[in-house]
């Protein structure tokens, strides 16, 4: 992973899976671990089992993301949520990337309150834009969400870049370096 700080923990097989979850319950001895099958090529909550039991294998284009044990939760029916954002990344013709957001964001929610014992997809999945953060709103400004966004979105590109991840859209030639910087907007 990229940003293992931002991310919870994820995984292509379900071995690498079942030996985190062997550690982490030596570690903490937890037993009520949830986790996420996606579909590597979906978004909007399409394609994600949720289950308590790792499964017997996945298909390559699936991979396996442990749930976060203590979730923050939205407004006062406690439910799961996350903050869209968009933005619009490109690369000069000087090879630096650059990262222009929307100062507008959404929070998607799930349907239900969250519970660690509803492993229904409407507790557990947030897919639905149910709040519009415009620049005053009092919860994007409390978190200072578009700053930290951005920080987040410069880190990982950043960090695509110097682990050879992301390049530039062009032909190489023998003088070109790989050096390309990231900036925002």
């Amino acid at each position: 992973q990229l940003v293992p700080e931002l991310m919870p923990p994820t995984f292509h097989s379900v071995e690498s899976a079942r030996q985190y979850a062997a550690e982490l319950m030596n570690a903490e001895d937890n037993a009520k671990l949830i986790w996420f099958v996606k579909a590597v090529n979906q978004n909007g909550g399409r394609a994600v089992k949720v289950t308590n039991e790792l499964p017997e294998k996945i298909d390559t284009n699936e991979q396996i993301q442990l749930h976060v044990p203590r979730p923050l939760l939205f407004g006062e029916s406690r439910v799961k949520f996350h903050v869209k954002s968009y933005q619009h990344i490109s690369c000069d013709s000087d090879g630096n990337w650059n990262v222009y957001l929307y100062d507008m964001f959404y929070i998607a929610t799930a349907p239900q309150p969250w519970s660690a014992d509803d492993l229904s997809d409407e507790a557990q999945i947030s897919s639905m834009r149910t709040h519009r953060l415009y620049v005053d709103d009092e919860f994007q400004k409390t978190w200072n969400i578009a700053k930290l966004v951005q920080s987040n979105i410069i880190k990982l590109m950043e960090r695509a870049v110097q682990q050879g991840k992301l390049h530039r859209a062009t032909t190489a030639t023998a003088d070109q370096t790989n050096d390309n910087k990231v900036k925002s907007s």
